[in-house]
C-alpha cells in the first residue's frame, strides 16, 4: 500500500483523538467487500496499530444481485475482518 495513503489515513485518524488521551475512540467503517472499501479497512487497520481505536465494521446486503454473489461479499468481509483480529464489532444488515 502506498506510503502516502497510509500517512494520510494515520494523520486523519489521529486528528480525531480527543485531548483526554484516556478516552476510547470508536470508528464505524462501512465495508462493501469491494476493492476500495477493503483498501480503506486495511489502511485503517495498519494506522490503528499505533492509535488503538475500537473499530466496528458494517456491511449491508441490499439484495440487488444474486443471493450467492451478495452472500459471498458478506462472507469475504467477515473473513477479512477475522484475519485482522482487531475488529471490535462486525454488523451485517440484510434487506429483504
Amino acid at each position: 500500500m502506498p506510503n502516502l495513503l497510509l500517512k494520510t489515513v494515520y494523520r486523519k485518524l489521529n486528528s480525531l483523538r480527543p485531548k483526554d488521551r484516556n478516552k476510547k475512540i470508536n470508528i464505524l467503517l462501512a465495508v462493501s467487500g469491494g476493492a476500495d472499501s477493503i483498501a480503506m479497512l486495511h489502511s485503517v487497520f495498519i494506522s490503528n496499530k499505533k492509535l488503538n481505536y475500537d473499530i466496528s465494521v458494517i456491511t449491508v446486503n441490499h439484495n440487488i444481485r444474486a443471493e450467492e454473489e451478495t452472500f459471498g461479499d458478506a462472507q469475504f468481509v467477515f473473513e477479512f475482518c477475522k484475519s485482522l483480529a482487531s475488529v471490535t464489532h462486525l454488523i451485517f444488515l440484510f434487506h429483504t
